[in-house]
């Protein structure tokens, strides 16, 4: 499946949104939005994790 990106303001803007609209007509949207927000700040993290892990594994290799 393609992906796209979206600013939080826009995210939050169609949240707001769907959240003035009938339960049974947005819960799915909005629990899908907020599975896929969660996925990608998880794999955000573990990236910055990865990225200091190396940073730090270099700078002991340079004081050695």
């Amino acid at each position: 499946m393609n992906e796209i990106k979206l600013k939080t303001d826009l995210v939050n803007a169609i949240l707001q949104y769907l959240g003035s609209r009938p339960y049974v007509e947005t819960f799915q949207l909005i629990s899908a939005i907020q599975k896929e927000a969660e996925a990608q700040s998880a794999t955000e993290t573990q990236a910055k994790y990865l990225i200091t892990k190396t940073n730090q594994q270099e700078n002991k290799k340079h004081l050695v």
